[in-house]
């Protein structure tokens, strides 16, 4: 939908259990902003999703002398909605 995935992990408690929270990491950063700019405040199973971007460099490549990436990642979270989810 907003193009090729990387990696995605669903977080867990100490116990197993889901935290209602995944880091997706795409491969292009334009990918991850429309997946922010599109999902960050929809509401899936009556929760809002909140998604945000997480930035972090990726270790140098070898050769040396070549320049260091950015790799990017929407982490998405659903929230709780006060209202009932929709009929």
């Amino acid at each position: 939908m907003f193009g090729p995935i990387i990696s995605c992990d669903m977080l867990l408690d100490p116990m197993g259990r889901a935290l209602h929270e995944a880091e997706v990491e795409f491969a292009y950063s334009q990918s991850a902003e429309e997946c922010v700019s599109k999902l960050d405040g929809e509401i899936a199973d009556g929760r809002v999703l909140r998604a945000r971007l997480q930035f972090r460099a990726t270790p140098p490549v070898v050769p040396r002398y070549s320049s260091r990436t950015v790799g990017v990642s929407a982490r998405i979270e659903q929230g709780f909605n006060d209202s009932p989810p929709p009929l």
